[in-house]
């Protein structure tokens, strides 16, 4: 098998800034960094910027003349930030490493803010070269023995790992971070480390861990007389118990604590924050009436301090409990109340969810065209904010694509009502233009800026309509078959639920795009296939993952060791998937199906589903997937900027000198086996493509990288790393050398400009990572998004002999001038002929171009 597991488990999803997001205050005589976050317009901070630059040589003469050293450091400091804005670098970096070298110096309190900016500014040279950057400073002040200088890049430089996702790195650091901290006795920056730790173990379903460094720091920071911290404490300590370790007595026990204590400070934000959390815990208890109560308190204490923003929120969740007891009437009248406040205090963000919840319980109410409406204007603000956030230029660490992906994720559920708002109508051709526009935005974004022929573009691509999707089909001669699925009223991310009922499928839409033109619809109960036992659609894809041994995540299932394949589940799935939209499938197996799944669909193997009369699907069907149609246009684009290419030489890897990682957080590092099998593949693979495979030693990270941007395939036969959690962590492993750790990530791969037309990872669940609305965050669109436009992924641990024999098989085929969705069509026929069990051939899929 070739697929480790990083065992790495989504609760919280921390979104940290490496750079302070601070305003600017301006005054003749020098500007002054405020520490509050205010939200400014584009303009304002552009003018402010250009200000900084503009006047921070006076005043640096200035204040050298006075022999102000702490305004020296101030006016440098602002002024690398400037330039940072203004996407000038180097510039940058110069004027930090004065201010930072006068800071340390003088030791002034601005070190750690000086440090950040730094790292930013290397990083925007290059994802890793702010981590570098830390590293080397980390490495000088161990060697001179300065732990107070330690400990302020050990700070950063855990906050610069969140960004890549790295949680492993982030404790490893954190927990260097409060050694040194305990050593210099600073008992705050003790507090502020263990609460970093105990997110972060949360974070990886440690919850116990979690909450007994909770513990740690409720004991310091009560010891420092800091009754916020010691709030947030106990209301954190409430949120462990309450979401992880199942434990209701307990969080209504830290919760009521944290409660008194907000009444005792006389703190009313803290008093309708855990009143708020309280009645989150009692709802999914059945005791609807209690937290239709304690809302009412928060609701009548927003009105004495007259924060109608809070009071708002309470009859959000008010309208919510309503909306699940099914009381329509009520539930709409307290949802208007709270949206009229919203807009009458100009909240965009706060108004959009509020449009979304009313829309919801319109449609439930048949108030379609009303519906209608709030749901396209909820989705238009989401449009307005997703600009705003670009616009604005922040200097951050955080990429453009982190914060599309973010932002997007949090409105796909208003895109999945809108269309059953649609659909209930008989608006299915509008239903499938809004599904379209409501999936992978992220990546065609990304995409986007990838092809515009400015490398600092900032290209807006719209959606495509129903005429632009029917030409799609057209021009990819493909039937496109695409998938939305639906959910019960408990599927809206962090809102108030009844009776403990976690989401679960209950429907699919389903679209066919011929190349005709012909469009048809149809639609998927899937209230019956729940049964008895209740499952969940995704509960059966796993269970039927496991039934042929590829299990669920990573390698944690092992591969059965017969090859009798236990079919019934691939049957199921496709009597759920398939036979909707059999009869509206090509019948010539060589034209092709294209497959956009959603969600829990991305890990369908549709190449075995299997028909009652046991064909496999990919038997009657040349397969391909995507994550939309709209990324499968720019595919295409990204295939004709090759069409010029000089590039004629394959890079082939087989079994490099594996890297050793840590299974687990906090355990030895273990070195990942070899695999004897891919080496054999990448040599006689690398004989039909003329050159020389790459193995052992020699296939180091940094050489890899080096030579796949001059690459014309890319085929690396490796392990396969899968990161559930953020996704960027997934990685091949190549041999790590004296620079590098040996595992090319996500996040490495997206940023190398790649020049192949096709890209093959032969290695175990690269086609996976964490599953979002922007579909699937791992490798496939990694290499996708740094420009490969045909790619073929795995779905799971592959097995290493079968797969060696796969691949030679579809090399072969493809040096007969067949297109590369045929010849691994006809690869997997021919490998299912001497190993019959799906686990040993259906595991490959082919993303993007067919040709």
């Amino acid at each position: 098998m070739r697929s480790p597991k990083i065992n790495i488990c989504a609760f919280l999803t921390i979104l940290f800034t490496l750079t302070p997001i601070p305003s600017l205050t301006l005054s003749p005589r020098k500007l002054v960094w405020n520490s509050s976050v205010q939200a400014q317009d584009a303009n304002v901070l552009r003018a402010a910027y250009q200000q900084v630059i503009n006047t921070y040589g006076e005043q640096l003469a200035n204040a050298r003349k006075e022999g102000n050293r702490q305004d020296e450091v101030r006016i440098l400091n602002n002024a690398g930030y400037a330039f940072i804005y203004f996407e000038q670098y180097q510039k940058a970096i110069a004027l930090l490493q004065e201010a930072w070298a006068i800071a340390r110096e003088i030791k002034d309190p601005t070190l750690s803010q000086i440090v950040r900016n730094l790292a930013t500014a290397y990083s925007k040279l290059g994802d890793d070269n702010g981590i570098k950057f830390l590293e080397q400073q980390l490495q000088i002040a161990q060697q001179k023995g300065d732990r107070e200088n330690q400990e302020v890049i050990l700070e950063n430089l855990a906050t610069a790992y969140a960004f890549t996702g790295n949680i492993q790195k982030q404790i490893e650091t954190y927990e260097k971070h409060l050694t040194i901290v305990r050593q210099l006795n600073k008992r705050d920056k003790e507090a502020y480390t263990l609460m970093n730790l105990a997110i972060l173990y949360s974070g990886i379903s440690e919850p116990q861990k979690a909450v007994d460094l909770w513990q740690q720091h409720l004991a310091i920071v009560r010891e420092l007389g800091d009754k916020v911290k010691e709030y947030n404490a106990l209301w954190m300590i409430g949120v462990s118990y309450q979401h992880q370790l199942k434990d209701d007595g307990k969080a209504i026990e830290y919760y009521e604590q944290a409660l008194q204590l907000a009444k005792a400070t006389g703190n009313a934000f803290y008093e309708m924050t855990t009143l708020k959390q309280l009645a989150s815990v009692y709802a999914p208890m059945g005791n609807d009436q209690k937290a239709i109560a304690l809302l009412e308190q928060m609701s009548a204490i927003a009105k004495q301090t007259n924060n109608a923003v809070w009071e708002a929120m309470a009859l959000d969740d008010l309208g919510r409990i309503y909306f699940l007891m099914g009381n329509y009437p009520k539930a709409l009248e307290l949802q208007k109340q709270s949206l009229a406040i919203y807009q009458a205090n100009k909240i965009q963000g706060q108004q959009m969810y509020a449009l979304a919840n009313l829309g919801q319980t319109q449609f439930r109410a048949g108030q379609l065209a009303e519906a209608e409406t709030a749901l396209r204007e909820a989705i238009k603000l989401s449009e307005i904010s997703r600009e705003q956030s670009q616009i604005t230029n922040i200097p951050t660490s955080q990429t453009r694509d982190d914060q599309n992906l973010y932002l997007y994720n949090w409105i796909i559920d208003t895109y999945r009502n809108w269309q059953q708002v649609l659909v209930t109508q008989n608006k299915t051709e509008a239903a499938l233009e809004v599904a379209e526009q409501g999936r992978a935005r992220a990546f065609v974004d990304l995409l986007a800026i990838r092809l515009a022929a400015d490398a600092k573009a900032q290209p807006k691509i719209a959606p495509p309509n129903l005429n632009q999707i029917k030409q799609i089909a057209k021009d990819r001669n493909s039937t496109l078959v695409q998938y939305t699925v639906l959910y019960n009223d408990n599927n809206f991310i962090y809102q108030l639920r009844l009776n403990k009922e976690l989401p679960y499928e209950t429907g699919l839409l389903i679209w066919v795009i011929k190349p005709t033109g012909e469009v048809a619809f149809r639609r998927v109960d899937l209230k019956a296939v729940r049964g008895q036992d209740k499952k969940s659609l995704e509960q059966i894809i796993r269970d039927t993952r496991q039934s042929f041994g590829v299990g669920g995540r990573g390698i944690t299932v092992a591969a059965r060791t017969d090859n009798t394949p236990n079919n019934s589940g691939l049957q199921q799935l496709h009597k759920i998937l398939i036979a909707p939209i059999a009869d509206l499938l090509p019948t010539d197996p060589n034209e092709r199906v294209t497959f956009i799944p959603q969600d829990a669909l991305f890990m369908v193997p549709f190449a075995a589903l299997q028909d009652s009369a046991g064909k496999y699907l990919i038997e009657k069907h040349t397969i391909l997937t995507a994550p939309s149609i709209q990324v499968l246009d720019l595919t295409r684009q990204a295939k004709q900027r090759l069409q010029n290419s000089t590039n004629k030489r394959s890079l082939v890897v087989g079994n490099p000198t594996m890297p050793s990682i840590r299974p687990k957080v906090n355990a030895p590092p273990e070195q990942l086996p070899s695999l004897p099998g891919s080496e054999k593949e990448a040599n006689a693979i690398a004989t039909i493509l003329s050159t020389q495979a790459i193995t052992g030693n020699q296939a180091t990270k940094s050489n890899i990288v080096q030579q796949m941007p001059n690459a014309r395939i890319i085929h690396l036969a490796t392990h396969g790393l899968l990161d559930d959690m953020y996704g960027f962590q997934s990685s091949l492993a190549l041999a790590p050398s004296g620079k590098d750790d040996g595992l090319l990530t996500v996040r490495e791969i997206i940023n190398l400009k790649l020049n192949a037309e096709l890209a093959i990872l032969s290695a175990c669940d690269t086609g996976r990572g964490r599953i979002s609305g922007d579909g699937v965050i791992g490798l496939s669109r990694a290499f996708i998004g740094a420009g490969v436009p045909s790619v073929i992924v795995s779905l799971w641990s592959v097995p290493d002999s079968p797969t060696a024999f796969l691949m030679t098989e579809f090399y072969q085929n493809l040096s007969k001038n067949i297109d590369k969705v045929q010849a691994l069509r006809q690869a997997m026929l021919t490998t299912m002929k001497q190993n019959p069990n799906p686990r040993d051939w259906a595991a490959f899929t082919l993303i993007g171009e067919a040709k």
